[in-house]
Parts: structure tokens; sequence; C-alpha cells
């Protein structure tokens, strides 16, 4: 960048650093069966400034994200065509914030681990029927810090412009998180109409536990107290796709989704501990052309409908430890366009344009 620009261009052009690693080896164990090994680490850190000729106004906003992962992947392929995967990972990542609007400084941190495993199998079931069943373990295990402006950095939704001074009020937190969840699931895949049609239904049955800390922020001597939140929900899923002609399919997909709160946002001074699920419908429809044996072109739409997203509270002055509430509600949606090129001697590849749009409302 030095050889290009003036020394002073991250002053108008935040100027992004980072570096990232990944590596694997895999292992025959015997004729279909593997063992991978893979690790992956990233790192990178992106610095705002808007300088003022008062040094005291002068605005300044770094983040940064550190991550490691490890994993390993087993997967044996059997003789009645059924595949049988694990895939155990554990890693750490940690994100930093500094945010100053000249001596009023706000810092923020996050250390977490995390833990995962993924259990899968899939093979038939019938003459036209294909199954699968399986598991996903996840944990994550965060320690937290944060103090400074209560309003700063501003969330999404904030009526805000880089360089205005933080609302007035400050605040401090240390605070430990653990979420985690213990998701079975399945489906079948039903082969119809001499294989132009498939029908995919499943299920996930997924089980969150939340857990922070502190429910109130802490006062004087008194001992913390830590605050559970146990949720279970069913999400049904179905896909259909058909074949009109060897050329011509179509298809379209139905889900439920649930995700779990951000460790950040379970602040008892800088958010709401009780914060539950948010939930999400997603809904998509497509079609594909063969336009050569070998090229192709797909189009899919897609849309997704969310509720109980956590914003700002909207009270002049929020109750104790409710500074986050689960009011907000979204949609995302648009389009997709991809024509691939299947390999042709050394040659294939693929080109896609999509072009969305995503809204939120606070309330």
């Amino acid at each position: 960048v030095a050889a290009v620009t003036s020394e002073d261009v991250g002053n108008i052009v935040p100027i992004p650093r980072y570096w990232d690693a990944q590596g694997r080896v895999v292992y025959d164990l015997a004729p279909h069966e593997t063992l991978e090994l893979g690790v992956l680490a990233s790192s990178d850190r992106i610095a705002n400034t808007l300088v003022n000729p008062d040094p005291s106004l002068t605005t300044e906003q770094t983040t940064g994200t550190d991550f490691q992962r490890v994993y390993l992947h087993y997967e044996k392929h059997q003789a009645d065509g059924s595949v049988i995967t694990v895939v155990p990972s554990f890693g750490f990542t940690t994100t930093t914030l500094a945010n100053a609007y000249g001596n009023v400084v706000t810092d923020g941190t996050n250390h977490s681990t995390l833990f995962g495993l993924r259990a899968d199998w899939h093979g038939p079931l019938a003459e036209h029927i294909r199954g699968a069943v399986g598991v996903d373990i996840e944990a994550v295990a965060s320690s937290l810090h944060r103090d400074g402006s209560i309003g700063a950095p501003p969330r999404e939704g904030d009526v805000y412009a880089f360089g205005e001074p933080p609302p007035a009020g400050v605040g401090g937190d240390d605070w430990k998180t653990v979420i985690g969840s213990f998701a079975p699931y399945a489906e079948a895949d039903i082969s119809l109409l001499d294989d132009r049609l498939h029908v995919i239904p499943g299920a996930r049955f997924e089980p969150y536990i939340t857990s922070t800390t502190k429910a109130v922020p802490a006062a004087g001597l008194s001992p913390n107290e830590g605050l559970t939140n146990e949720s279970a929900e069913i999400e049904p899923r179905i896909a259909v796709h058909y074949a009109f002609t060897p050329e011509i399919s179509a298809k379209a997909a139905f889900g439920i989704y649930h995700q779990a709160p951000q460790p950040e946002d379970l602040s008892a001074v800088f958010g709401t501990p009780p914060l539950g699920l948010s939930s999400a419908q997603h809904y998509l429809a497509g079609a594909s052309f063969q336009l050569t044996p070998s090229l192709s072109i797909e189009m899919t739409g897609f849309l997704s409908e969310q509720q109980e997203l956590v914003a700002r509270s909207l009270a002049e002055s929020p109750l104790l430890a409710q500074a986050l509430e689960q009011t907000g509600i979204g949609r995302a949606y648009g389009t997709q366009f991809l024509l691939r090129q299947q390999q042709v001697g050394r040659f294939f590849g693929w080109v896609s344009y999509s072009i969305l749009r995503s809204e939120r409302k606070d309330a």
C-alpha cells in the first residue's frame, strides 16, 4: 500500500490487514475408508479513523478477529451404498473492539472455545427411498469484557453516522457464557415417476442451553447470580426436485430455522441475559437448464422471514438488565444466477451473480 498511496490514506479509506492459513492430510485407512486431519487459522484487523483538528473530537474504531480450528473427518463407504461420516472439531475465536471518540474509549473482547461433533449415516432404505440420520453437537464457552459507552459501538438499526459522539452513559462488565445444542435429525429422499420426481422431507430437533454468569449487574461484594435458559424446537424441512426433461428441471424448498443469542448480547449491563431464540422461515424456488452436455445455467429465488430478532430497547430508561429486547423482525430476499461448466479436459469452472435486499425493523 505504501508504494502507491500516501502515508495517511488509512485516515480516509479503511485498509484491512489479514492472513489465512489452512492445511489438510488425508490417510486411506482401507479401501473406501479415509481419515482426514485439517487445520484452519485466520487473523484480520481493520481500522476506521475520522481525524478532527481538535484531537478530543477524533473518532477511531479498530476491530479484530482471530480464529483457529482443527478437525478430523472420518468417512466410510459400505458395500450396500451407505456412507458413514463422523466429524469432531475444536478451536478458539477471539474478537476485539476499540472505539474511541477523543478521550471516551469503549473496549470489548470475547475469547471463545468451540467444540463440535457431526455424525451422519445416509444410504438406501427401500427400493426407491434413501435416508439419512445424524446428530449435530455444538458448544461455545465465551469469556467477555466490555467497558465504555453504553451505546457504542452502534447496533444494527441505530441511527448513526461515523464520527458522531457516543450516547451519554458509561458502564463496564465482565461475564461468561456457555451456549450449546444437541440436535438429532433425519430425512428421506423418495424417488417417484421413474426418478423424475424427488421429494425430500426432513426434520431436526434442536434443544438449546444458554447460560450466563450474571443475571443482573454486580453490586458491591454480593456474589454473582447466574442464569440458565433451556428451549427446544422442532424444525421441519422439505425439498422437491422435478425433471421435466433430461435438460430442464425445477426445485422448491421450505425450512424452519432457529438461532441462539450472541454471547455479547447476554451482558447484564449492555444486554439482556434471558434472551431466547430467534426464528426464521426460508423459502426457495428455482430451475436449471442443461445447455450442452457439460454446460448448465441455474436460477434460484429465495426469501427468509425472521422474527424475535434482538434490538435495542426503545424505552427511554430500560429496566435493569433489559437493554435489549426481542422485538425485531426482518426479511431478506433475492435471486442468484449460476453458470457452471463441468470438467472438459483440464478445464472447469463457474460464474455466479446474486442480487438481494435485507431489511430490519426494531419493533
